[in-house]
């Protein structure tokens, strides 16, 4: 480490990988200091210096919820532009959810 802004980025990642264990495993953090130091280490020696493209996490089950919440609304005969301003998104987000056309009214 040349200076002391690198050593507080690897300590801020190093909570950052400890404070994962302990919401991903249920670890408390002593136990998990030593995985995080070890994540750590090998990040810096495989990636040290360089920018990183971390990509997003993959679409949640809260997001399929809210899917299922607009198919119902929209299912239920809700006009689009209403169900739109209820969930907050935009027209081509609904053609993005529903690729096969949007649902219909159900019978």
């Amino acid at each position: 480490m040349s200076n002391t802004r690198d050593i507080d980025a690897v300590e801020n990642l190093r909570r950052l990988v400890v404070r994962g264990i302990v919401e991903q495993t249920g670890l408390n953090e002593e136990h998990a200091m030593p995985y995080a130091t070890a994540v750590v280490a090998v990040l810096q020696t495989e990636f040290g210096g360089e920018r990183l493209h971390i990509p997003k996490a993959p679409p949640s089950a809260a997001q399929s919820e809210r899917q299922l919440r607009i198919q119902r609304d929209l299912e239920s005969g809700m006009p689009v532009n209403q169900v739109r301003i209820r969930h907050g998104v935009s027209r081509s987000t609904l053609h993005r959810m529903f690729p096969g056309g949007l649902p219909k009214k159900s019978a």
